[in-house]
């Protein structure tokens, strides 16, 4: 899992939130049980967000920072007896115990697509930054039955490409990741969740930068000297002084000091 599933998600419900489908405010973060008392009572569809398989692919060494990710959206639509909309401003009243249920759902998975992928919300431009492509699409149409209730369910699951999760120790989150995580700091329902995350992000608080950076590709401190993306300032204490360099300036590294055991895994 990652921390990147955890904000796509948020996102999603989110973006949903704020706009408008037949669900409404009906968009929750876990799947539920429709024959339940409590279902039955409700005059609208509802809708479950959560993520499921999280992959990694492309990984080079132990590069699981920058290694292509995968993760699993899947939304489940429940449908109650009935659903009431406008058509040509006038209430119709839909039942979906037989073919309207199909009705709704196809018309609630379309709302859903437009909410994330052509509304100009706060959220849903988050989320078209967090997905950089759909690898696939799939709708499973299946029902809960007993002998007096049946309803009618669907679970869309999208195969998300995303971006990876920020470095570890990132004390200046920027761009992206500090846009989502201010979001979910600022929502009512998630606020102490940001937080959490923020913190997590951060931590271990005072990390140098060339320790980011060596995390970041999944090296050892010599090889980060030796691939010119740190360097070691003090060749006694090559661990505690290794620091990043800038991609705006060019460090011509002392092979003597490249050379240097580095204990460090």
């Amino acid at each position: 899992m990652s921390i990147a599933g955890t904000v796509l998600q948020f996102l999603t419900i989110s973006a949903l939130r704020e706009n408008e489908t037949l669900a409404g405010d009906a968009i929750i973060g876990t799947p539920i049980d429709p024959i339940s008392q409590d279902f039955q009572k409700v005059s609208r569809p509802t809708v479950a967000v959560f993520t499921g398989e999280d992959r990694r692919t492309e990984i080079t060494g132990r590069d699981l920072v920058n290694a292509g990710r995968e993760i699993e959206l899947s939304l489940q639509i429940y449908t109650p007896d009935a659903v009431k909309v406008l058509v040509d401003g006038k209430p119709v009243r839909i039942g979906t115990r037989g073919e309207g249920g199909d009705i709704v759902i196809d018309i609630l998975a379309r709302q859903i697509e437009r909410a994330l992928l052509a509304s100009d919300t706060p959220s849903a431009i988050l989320w078209r930054k967090l997905v950089t492509g759909i690898g696939s699409a799939t709708a499973a149409p299946f029902m809960f039955e007993t002998e007096t209730v049946r309803i009618a369910v669907t679970e869309i699951s999208y195969v998300c490409q995303t971006l990876n999760d920020p470095s570890f120790g990132d004390e200046d989150l920027q761009y992206f990741w500090a846009d989502a995580i201010d979001a979910i700091k600022a929502d009512p329902d998630y606020g102490a969740i940001g937080s959490w995350l923020e913190a997590e992000v951060q931590s271990p608080a005072g990390l140098s930068a060339g320790r980011i950076a060596q995390a970041d590709i999944g090296t050892t401190g010599e090889a980060a000297v030796e691939l010119g993306i740190a360097e070691i300032e003090d060749p006694s204490d090559p661990v505690a002084s290794i620091m990043v360099v800038s991609n705006r300036s060019t460090v011509t590294v002392d092979p003597a000091t490249a050379e240097q055991e580095d204990p460090t895994p």
